[in-house]
């Protein structure tokens, strides 16, 4: 046995383990799973509805307003870009 502090299991790692069918699971991570795949549906569907439904109006400094079912996400120069600064305010 090694006399030095443990490695933590990387987080990758961990979330394969969780998701993978074949490795035994107690209810916690039964129910861990579920909400992993739940929240990972939610983002391929949220990613969808930006990227086939955001708009933006440039304005004279070329800078976009980006708007989202008649919403206003923020400003930048992408749609990820007004997204992660709109983050950065809250």
């Amino acid at each position: 046995m090694s006399d030095g502090p443990y490695q933590a299991t990387p987080h990758s790692d961990l979330i394969a383990q969780i998701l993978d069918p074949r490795i035994p699971k107690n209810e916690r991570e039964h129910a861990a799973a579920r909400e992993i795949e739940r929240l990972r549906a939610d983002a391929e569907r949220f990613e969808y509805v930006i990227d086939h439904h955001a708009r933006s109006d440039p304005d004279m400094s070329g800078q976009h307003h980006w708007m989202l079912m008649g919403r206003g996400i923020g400003r930048g120069q992408t749609i990820r870009e007004a997204i992660d600064a709109a983050r950065r305010k809250e």
